[in-house]
Parts: structure tokens; sequence; C-alpha cells
């Protein structure tokens, strides 16, 4: 059975429209099963960390195709995005960043203003899951925290 949600994504304008946010609306969040299948995410500090596929969001960033799996934990009421995109390394945290949201029922709101970057930005001794390689979108997310200090990060 697949379930179908809307989801509303939030990401600032184009450069000369700072203060104006655009919204997407993405063509749906597609959940294959009520629990979803595990899923192993590496960490930077060498183990793996197991979540749950929660679901599948695909949307349009300035025309250009892009989509982010939804993950659950045992441990956590939010959903995990773990993501990397156009701006790793060079705008924003070389490793990727993250989102945590809720599931309303039938909707999510993602909004990339809320993108943040992971404790190991600051501090290498915490161990951080690493983006999944099908979380690494090729359009840029200009939105959320930004690099900071001497550079992107590992």
């Amino acid at each position: 059975m697949t379930d179908v949600a809307r989801c509303v994504f939030v990401i600032p304008a184009q450069s000369g429209d700072s203060d104006v946010k655009r919204t997407y609306q993405p063509s749906k969040l597609v959940r294959k099963r009520r629990h979803g299948f595990r899923s192993r995410m590496a960490t930077t500090g060498g183990e793996d960390q197991v979540y749950r596929r929660y679901g599948l969001v695909r949307f349009r960033v300035d025309d250009q195709p892009a989509q982010l799996v939804l993950y659950a934990s045992d441990d956590s009421d939010e959903l995990f995005i773990p993501f990397r995109d156009a701006t790793s390394g060079k705008e924003t945290y070389g490793a990727g960043r993250y989102l945590e949201l809720h599931a309303h029922g039938d909707d999510v709101t993602i909004d990339f203003n809320y993108a943040y970057n992971p404790n190991c930005a600051y501090d290498p001794s915490w161990s951080c899951p690493l983006p999944p390689a099908e979380n690494w979108l090729k359009v840029p997310i200009r939105a959320g925290e930004k690099t900071f200090g001497a550079g992107a990060g590992h």
C-alpha cells in the first residue's frame, strides 16, 4: 500500500531576493510501508547507526528534479533528513547538513531554512551520521546554516 502526503518546501529565492522565501510543492511523499525497512548509516566516528526509511519526497529546485529520503529512528518522534547538496564543502559544511521535522498526519513541511550543521562540524569528538548517497542533491540549497570559521569542514 502506498500513502501519499502533501509536502511544502521552503527555500530562499535567488540572489537579490534574500528576504523573500519561495515555497515548492513537491509531487508527493511516498511511504511504502508503515514501518519502512532498516537502513544503516555510516558515521564520522566509523560505526553505523540504524534508521528506518520513512518515505521519499520528490520536488524541483529551479526546474531541476530532486528527491530526499526521510528517515525515522526508534529513539525519536521526529523524522530525520541528512543531506548534502551542491553547496556542501563550499558554502556549507562539507559532510552535509541535517533537518528534523514532524509528520502531521499525511502532511510534512520541509523548511530548508532550518537546515543545520551536525555537532561534529564543531567538535570532532562527536560521531555524526553521514548523509547516504541517495540524499546527495545535485542542486544547491542556499538556505539554513552555512560554513563558519576557517572553512567548510571535512
